[in-house]
């Protein structure tokens, strides 16, 4: 899987992934034609995708987690992509992790940061417990967003993970 933050490595070619879809909406390219635009994300960054296939359209109406093979291009200096199809994703086990939403998270690196912390816990019960804890999207995101306070250390959002 290439992630989303590698996709400048990969200008002009085909990549396939598992990624989170988001704000899909309707819009009108310069040229007068209809399509929809969405947002991809995963831990490391997000691409916006245009032009995908309409027939993908009616399976990505809402957000969630999609298997998709996009062409990644650079415009303005800036990574886009075509969607070329988007499918809900139904394949073996994919960590919370690695599909967590990078507008969610309160650094860039915070998933890596917090995965690193993970896999270097010497208990292994407790490494294992903290793995299944963060597979919880909703706890995950909470963690990510949370304070660390009310007042004080870490008063803000995204304070508890750092």
């Amino acid at each position: 899987m290439v992630m989303i933050a590698d996709l400048k490595y990969h200008e002009n070619r085909f990549v396939d992934g598992v990624y989170r879809l988001s704000k899909t909406r309707d819009v009108v390219r310069k040229d007068g034609k209809p399509t929809t635009a969405a947002l991809l994300e995963d831990s490391s960054g997000s691409v916006a995708c245009f032009d995908w296939a309409v027939s993908s359209t009616d399976q990505c109406s809402h957000e969630g987690v999609y298997s998709c093979s996009m062409l990644a291009y650079r415009q303005g200096g800036k990574i886009f992509a075509d969607l070329l199809y988007a499918k809900p994703y139904d394949g073996e086990e994919i960590s919370t992790l690695a599909v967590m939403p990078f507008s969610a998270l309160p650094y860039p690196n915070a998933v890596s940061d917090v995965q690193q912390l993970i896999n270097e816990c010497p208990i292994a019960a407790l490494q294992r417990f903290m793995s299944s804890v963060f597979e919880d999207l909703e706890v995950a995101l909470g963690f990510f967003t949370a304070p660390a306070s009310k007042e004080h250390h870490h008063a803000f959002p995204g304070g508890l993970c750092r």
